[in-house]
């Protein structure tokens, strides 16, 4: 399928850990983890951290409450049809970050 040109910020996550177009990943990338799971990683990483869990994640949209303003999840407004098309789109994200796929795309 053809797909249209999108800003960085729409293109699959996956992109983010790969360095060429052959599907090198970059060599320095040794954990890949969820926003949510920050503090767990970082204590895994580097024990002696200290890492603060009262300070509020700024970029978690799930916490943003102007993100979620004006920028709803409604997955229930897109067509099957949609969501099949962004579920090829992001079948990679699907794979390595076990993100939840659409009942569509099940």
């Amino acid at each position: 399928r053809m797909y249209c040109w999108c800003a960085v910020h729409s293109q699959p996550q996956a992109n983010a850990v790969v360095m060429d177009n052959n599907g090198t990943v970059y060599p320095q990338l040794k954990v890949i983890g969820h926003l949510k799971e920050l503090s767990e990683l970082v204590q895994t990483i580097v024990p002696d951290f200290g890492f603060n869990t009262s300070v509020p994640k700024g970029r978690d949209s799930e916490q943003n409450k102007i993100k979620q303003e004006h920028f709803p999840t409604r997955v229930d407004c897109l067509s099957n049809e949609t969501l099949i098309l962004l579920c090829d789109l992001l079948a990679l994200d699907y794979f390595l970050f076990d993100f939840e796929k659409p009942k569509a795309c099940q």
